[in-house]
């Protein structure tokens, strides 16, 4: 299994599987030795009934209220970064002449690290939230970039050393690309999605080290691994609450890729989500009260936001472009 998987591991919704059959853009690849997953044959229902109210723009992103996203609204085919008010409005776009996925603020919300495999093969880059200062981080294969909470390092994804290829470990360096440590070896199993704990003592991560894919926690050196989900399905894309109570990630345990939530140690599981859309990249606002997220909806992703409980879903973006992965920019200046 773990051979047929392609390198980075994250999800399983290609913006293309919702756009006509485009050119694929990189935005979730799935674990399981599968092809991407086509949208459900059945018109998908929005993922939870009519909002009944709107999240008030002066609470969301606790003072800037803007989003980060990939999407394809320059084209078919083509996918850039963006960034936009929770609201959906005042769209602008961060990159040029380079396609990325997986985005990443910096602690500082200057700075957005994502990945991109332009070059033939994942690496890391970095960007300014004005598309400023594009930087290649990484030469070699690598992607899914998460930031430390100091701003100093990135943990991530890769199969570049002594692994099977698409089989990757995890590794964490200085942004700048030095002081590279692989931070988990063995055994020879998939290990991805990589996510600093607030206060940078701890990274949750997805595994097969189990069985199936799980979800589990070490300390920020590699050592005392702990299992922190169980069961057969996939369970990936973990987020932490901002303080690191709480994680929310995708699994499919149910047979539907879903959001949930659990507290730090695996207890209190909640489904938050129980819909035919398939939604992914779960990502905490910065007081904690909210998530924003991506759902298919009649074969189009878009961005949603919702209380922590699951309740008061918005749909934040809803035209004829595929957008996916937002997230939340830091409070600017804390």
């Amino acid at each position: 299994m773990r051979h047929a998987v392609i390198f980075c591991l994250v999800a399983a919704l290609m913006l293309s599987a919702c756009a006509g059959g485009a050119t694929p853009a990189p935005a979730e690849a799935p674990p399981e030795p599968t092809n991407t997953p086509a949208p459900p044959t059945s018109t998908p229902l929005p993922p939870t009934p009519t909002p009944t109210s709107t999240p008030e723009p002066d609470y969301l992103g606790g003072g800037s209220g803007r989003l980060a996203f990939i999407s394809d609204r320059l084209g078919p085919g083509t996918t850039n970064l963006f960034m936009m008010s929770v609201e959906g409005e005042d769209v602008v776009r961060v990159s040029e002449g380079v396609t990325p996925a997986y985005p990443d603020f910096s602690p500082d919300g200057q700075t957005i690290a994502f990945s991109s495999m332009d070059g033939g093969s994942w690496a890391i880059y970095t960007i300014e939230t004005d598309g400023s200062n594009l930087t290649q981080v990484t030469d070699f294969s690598s992607a899914v970039a998460d930031w430390s909470p100091d701003g100093q390092r990135l943990v991530f994804n890769s199969d570049h050393r002594n692994e099977a290829p698409n089989v990757p470990d995890l590794y964490a360096m200085n942004v700048d690309g030095t002081d590279l440590v692989e931070l988990v070896d063995s055994p020879e199993t998939l290990d991805f999605n990589a996510r600093w704990s607030p206060d940078g003592s701890q990274i949750c991560f997805s595994s097969d080290r189990a069985g199936a894919i799980n979800l589990f926690v070490m300390d920020a050196d590699g050592s005392n691994i702990t299992q922190l989900t169980t069961g057969d399905g996939t369970d990936q894309q973990p987020d932490w609450s901002p303080d690191g109570s709480r994680i929310a990630f995708v699994s499919d345990r149910t047979g539907n890729r879903e959001l949930y939530v659990m507290d730090a140690d695996g207890g209190n599981l909640t489904q938050l989500t129980e819909t035919s859309a398939t939604e992914g990249g779960p990502n905490w606002s910065p007081d904690g009260q909210y998530l924003a997220y991506h759902a298919s909806v009649e074969g189009i992703t878009h961005i949603f936001i919702m209380s922590a409980d699951g309740s008061q879903v918005t749909q934040v973006t809803d035209d004829d472009y595929n957008s996916a992965f937002p997230i939340w920019q830091p409070r600017l200046g804390s």
